[in-house]
This record gives C-alpha cells, structure tokens and sequence, in this order.
C-alpha cells in the first residue's frame, strides 16, 4: 500500500523530532597504535586516508567507512624522525603528502613531499631544504596540476626562521620559491588559494608582532600582508584557515605564559577583521583544526588540559564544536573523559558524506560522531529517503567533485548544476537509469570560484545541494 503525502510529512516529523532529542555521540573509535594522526581525509569510495607519524616514520593509513585498516604504508628511516601533516587526494587517486624529514635531504631537517599510488606504493619524492632546519606543514594542488607548499625555514631568508613558499609542477620539481620574514623567527603554517591565482599564507611573526597573514600572488610575490595583536605584549600565532565565500577563517591562540587561550578570527576577502572569538582553556590548551560544514557552519576541534595531574602530566579533553557565519556557537560535544591514558588531542576533523564527523590525533585514534538512529528510526528513513541524492565529494572542491545518488527503481533523472543566480550550466544526465547507486563527476575548472547548485529530478522526486568551488 503506497503511503499518503501526509502519513510521509507525520512520519518526517517524528523522525526530526527524535533526532533532536538524541544527542550526538560517537558511534565508533579506532586506534592503530603509538603515534600520530595530523590529518584525515574521505576517500572517493567513503573510507578514510589518514596521515601522520609511526615510530618516528610518515604513514598513510587507508581504512573502510567504518575505520577499519585497509591497508597502513610507512616511508623513512626509523633511527631518525620523519611526519607527515597534510594530504590530498590526486586526479589520478593517488596522494600527495607533505611533511617533514631527518633522514633524506640536504641536512638537518627538510620538507618532504611523497606521491604515491592509490594503493599507497611511492611514485616518487622530493626534499626540500639547507643545512639548517626547514619544515613542511601544509600543501594544496594548483590549477595546473602541481602543487604549493607552505613551511617554515632556517636554512633560507633574512634570519632566525622564515615562512617559506614553494611552487613545484606535477612531478615535485621546483618552480619558484620565496621567504617571508625578518630578523626575529617567523613561520608559515597553512596555505590557501584566492579567487585570484594567489595564495593565503596562515601563520605567525615575531619580526613584525602577532598572528600573520601573508597574501601573495600567482608567483608568490607579496600583495599585502596583515598582522592581529589581540592582546597586547602577545605573539599570536595562525595555524590552520579555510577559506569562505567572503573571507577566511582562521584558528590559532594566544600565549599566556606556560599556556595559551585558543583564537579564532574571521576576514574578508582583504584580510581586515569581521569577528575574533577567543576560547579560553583555563589551564591550557589549543585549537586544532578548522573546516565547513554542508549546512554553511565552521567546524572546529579542540584539545584542553584540567588542572588535575596525574603524574607528571595533565588530564586532557577533546571537543568538536561549530560557530555559525557570526562565530556563534551551535553546537559542542566532548571525545574523551579527562584521561591521560586516553592519549587524546584530535588534530583533523571533517565532515563525512553521511553528515557525520570524522577525526584523527594521537595514538592514531580515529573516531566517528552522529546521531545514532533506532531500528523504527531506520525503517522510517529508508521510507523517507528511497531516492537519495548526497552531499557531494569532497567540498570544497578544485577543480573536479563526485556527486553519487541512489534511485530505488528504474527512473528518468535529469541532473544539473546552476550557478548561484539560478543560471544552468551543466547538465551531468539526462536519460533514463536503473535501479541502484549512480556516480557523476562534475568538473569546474572553466568556472569561477563560488557557490554552485546540483539539481535531481527523478519522477516525483526533487532535491537540490550546495557545493562550494574553491580555485
């Protein structure tokens, strides 16, 4: 018997009311020993690719959507200390990794930069540095198929440590490189495209006070630079940053002696400041990571430290949180229960194609957090949700996404991307297809940065998404 609109709309209603009185937990954790997960990202195929440091060595972990190990690749030599902090998937599914490395390079440490296969076999590497200690802490993919490097270096620049950019092509090599800084020790810590060509450097300075932005253009040539003193006599730093539709977002935190409040500021597209948010931690503790959620909100980890000792060390606690566009908090959980032996602090977090979140940090602990649905809840959500149409992969985007959706029979669907005036632009089907799952890839290379809009008509069945473009 085919259910009524209304029965549909009551039973939609019972089960947003459930999920509202739920609250989110975590549905499941997984450790894979001593080290470290720094940064975690979903695979075409809905499981995960972690990367870090094990046993003083970079690793990449591939796992299935419910965390557990695919297979886990190690690279270095462990009688010196090698990791990773940054990975991305590539046009050909593999992955670059950028990080830092004792055993190869040119001398004390060097930036290392691994591409692999999608089975995470070395296509090849490169390093990057002197004699001094240079650092590799982020990494995107430029338009032309190579990629942008941000880091800091002692071995080059004007003195004490230096932000560093490096331009390299597709095979590692380097294009162009340049140095950021004065005599005191300035560092760079994250990268970020901007709608122009150029380049966002996140990071910190002591030669000129405070958190750093550096926005440079295509040939990483200064355009401007801005510096945020919040509280005075203070260093400020930046560590992670997206970018938004009107600006950036950045996370970082202020000293306090021996501990530091978190920070989080958000700019326009110029650098000058909309909102700061500072986080105080009591005893101590930082801001991890930021990134976007699909229903437009920031998303945050972080880690803090109780007064309480045990031993020698503090009590910690983790919590995932999100801000809305005018840094209101919306909702908050915590991951851990104040135990140093949980070996807590979760450096990654993302939103997952479900509408879960996904984390990594020590220990190698992956965790998964949702709402978890009853069997009534279930039956209910499969009656709902026959046609399927999901968030697409990854987003933001650059310059090509998945979008997958499920029909539950044999239907006409008609699928197409409209800019944010409404305006089509592309259509990815227009035929009719067989039951099952259905997999498109959108490429935007050709589009300008920005907001655009998936459309899927199936019979009766109508539903839109967002998806953000990031050049």
């Amino acid at each position: 018997m085919k259910m009524s609109c209304l029965s549909i709309f009551i039973l939609s209603l019972l089960v947003l009311h459930s999920l509202n009185a739920q609250e989110m937990d975590t549905l499941w954790t997984k450790t894979y020993g001593s080290g470290s997960g720094n940064c975690i990202i979903e695979s075409a195929d809905h499981g995960y690719i972690v990367v870090g440091e094990k046993n003083d060595d970079v690793f990449i972990l591939k796992t299935n959507s419910e965390g557990d190990s695919l297979w886990l690749k190690t690279y270095g030599d462990t009688s010196k200390s090698d990791y990773a902090n940054s990975v991305a998937l590539t046009s050909d599914s593999g992955f670059i990794i950028v990080g830092t490395t004792e055993s190869y390079g040119a001398g004390g440490s060097d930036i290392w930069l691994l591409k692999t296969d999608a089975n995470g076999d070395t296509t090849w590497t490169k390093t990057y540095g002197g004699d001094s200690s240079d650092v590799g802490n982020g990494l995107q993919i430029t338009n032309d198929g190579g990629y942008i490097i941000v880091g800091t270096t002692e071995s080059y620049g004007a003195g004490g440590e230096d932000a560093w950019l490096l331009k390299t092509d597709s095979n590692g090599d380097t294009s162009w490189a340049k140095t950021f800084g004065g005599n005191g020790n300035d560092n760079g810590n994250c990268i970020l495209p901007t709608n122009d060509g150029g380049y966002i450097i996140g990071g910190s300075t002591e030669s000129y006070g405070g958190g750093w932005l550096i926005k440079t253009d295509s040939n990483g040539d200064t355009s401007w630079t801005k510096t945020y003193e919040i509280q005075d006599n203070e260093e400020e730093w930046l560590k992670n940053g997206i970018k938004t539709n009107d600006g950036y977002v950045f996370t970082g935190g202020i000293p306090r002696g021996q501990f530091s409040d978190g920070l989080i500021i958000k700019t326009d597209l110029l650098g000058d400041t909309l909102w700061t948010k500072i986080v105080p931690f009591g005893r101590g503790g930082r801001i991890e990571c930021v990134t976007s959620t699909h229903d437009g909100l920031y998303l945050f980890s972080k880690t803090y430290y109780f007064p309480e000792m045990i031993g020698t060390e503090w009590c910690k606690e983790c919590e995932i949180f999100t801000l809305d566009v005018n840094g209101n908090e919306i909702w908050s959980i915590s991951v851990g229960n104040g135990h140093w032996s949980d070996d807590l602090a979760l450096f990654s977090v993302i939103q997952t194609n479900d509408s879960s979140y996904v984390a990594c940090g020590e220990g190698i602990r992956i965790a998964k957090l949702g709402y978890s649905l009853t069997s009534l809840e279930l039956k209910i959500g499969n009656i709902l949700n026959s046609f399927s149409l999901y968030q697409n992969y990854p987003n933001p985007f650059n310059p090509s996404t998945t979008i997958e959706f499920t029909l539950p029979k044999s239907e006409f669907v008609e699928m197409k991307v409209y800019n944010i005036l409404g305006k089509e632009i592309s259509t990815l089907v227009s035929r009719k297809l067989n039951q099952g799952n259905h997999t498109y890839t959108f490429d935007g290379r050709n589009l300008a940065s920005g907001v655009y809009y998936y459309r899927l008509e199936a019979g009766n069945f109508v539903q839109t998404r967002k998806m953000i473009y990031l050049k």
